[in-house]
């Protein structure tokens, strides 16, 4: 009695992007099992003794995840007697991609789209990077792989896109994000008006460099050196600038840094100065000091000659000038300089002055002669 001849099933593997040690099993006219250790990313296995008839080799991949199968010819093998079947296998192992996330100046959530699904990474201390791998299987000859970032408001990345140029299997990349948290600039302004001013806080321009920004509003700004400044307006005065920025506005902002700058400006106080001459040219006695000046208005003040002036709580307005009688003195007009004058009523504005002089000259003494005759006519001698 005659045997048909025996066969053989050769399994050569070829894997890329690593080795490994893959575990096959033969199934159908015969059932056995082996494994193929490849090195430098090929092997090997044969499967001897075998009767003509239908096999199949499957291998196992449940204890190596990170490889997977691309093709196989070891499925639904007819061997002929005494034939030398020789059949691949195909396996790529995954490609290794770390996204490295960095924040500085603050600390935040992240969101990212591309190659990898839709995630996010969040950081917990500024300066100290986060770490997420993805693993992904890419082509025998290499795949291209494009991460991309969603910039959140207040931040910055000037590289929001990393793109992988030919992943090949078994490789490892890095992404890396830095993003930097943009600082804020507020500038408040305070006005004062205790001098009759009536300005608001939104007469005045402030400026951030020459940008033009509302008290009080925030503005975001990217990292660096800036100038806060202002348009003043007549009759008010400035103060230095305040709170984070230098006496002339100047500040440098750094990541993350929320500043305040402060400027007030005071409204001027006009001033107002009574002045009294007095003439004794004859046989008058009067002293300046006897005579009371008044102004009487917003702010009403007086004293007593040679002159008397506002203080500094004086407002803008219009004041009547008078003075205390002065008996046997005639009494000028008010002669005013600065100011604007209507007869004796004088009206300044903010910051503006003014000097009035009132003069008195005594008035010269009358003597009248009344001649009476009795008994008589005479002429008057």
């Amino acid at each position: 009695m005659s045997y048909p001849e025996r066969g053989s099933i050769t399994v050569t593997k070829l894997a890329y992007g690593g080795d490994a040690d893959f575990p096959v099993t033969l199934s159908g006219d015969a059932n056995d099992t082996d494994s193929i250790l490849t090195s430098s990313g090929s092997g090997s296995v044969t499967f001897d003794n075998l009767v003509p008839g239908s096999y199949s080799v499957a291998e196992d991949l449940a204890n190596l995840p990170s490889w997977k199968e691309v093709d196989s010819t070891c499925e639904n093998i007819s061997l002929e007697p005494g034939e030398d079947f020789v059949c691949e296998i195909k396996n790529v192992k995954e490609a290794t991609i770390r996204v490295k996330k960095t924040t500085v100046g603050g600390v935040g959530q992240f969101d990212f789209t591309g190659s990898l699904g839709n995630f996010n990474l969040t950081t917990l201390s500024e300066n100290v990077p986060i770490d997420s791998f993805f693993d992904v299987f890419v082509d025998i000859g290499g795949n291209n792989l494009t991460i991309t970032e969603t910039l959140p408001n207040g931040w910055a990345n000037d590289n929001l896109i990393c793109e992988l140029k030919d992943v090949l299997p078994g490789s490892t990349h890095t992404c890396e994000f830095v993003n930097t948290k943009l600082p804020t600039l507020t500038l408040v302004k305070t006005v004062v008006n205790d001098n009759g001013g009536d300005a608001e806080v939104s007469d005045f321009t402030l400026f951030i460099g020459a940008t033009p920004v509302l008290s009080g509003a925030t503005s975001t700004l990217p990292v660096g050196s800036y100038v806060a400044s202002e348009t003043n307006l007549e009759g008010y005065t400035e103060s230095d600038w305040g709170g984070a920025c230098a006496a002339d506005g100047s500040i440098t902002l750094v990541a993350g840094q929320n500043a305040t700058c402060t400027i007030t400006n005071d409204d001027n106080a006009p001033s107002l100065t009574l002045s009294k001459l007095v003439i004794s040219d004859n046989g008058g006695t009067l002293a300046t000091t006897t005579v009371e000046l008044t102004a009487t208005g917003p702010t009403s003040f007086s004293g007593f000659g040679p002159s008397v002036s506002s203080g500094s709580e004086f407002e803008t307005g219009t004041y009547a000038l008078s003075e205390s009688a002065t008996l046997g003195y005639a009494q000028s007009a008010w002669v005013c300089v600065g100011g604007t004058q209507e007869g004796n009523e004088i009206t300044l504005v903010l910051r503006e002055s003014a000097t009035c002089t009132i003069t008195n000259d005594d008035i010269p003494p009358s003597l009248t002669l009344i001649k009476h005759v009795q008994g008589g006519d005479a002429s008057a001698i």
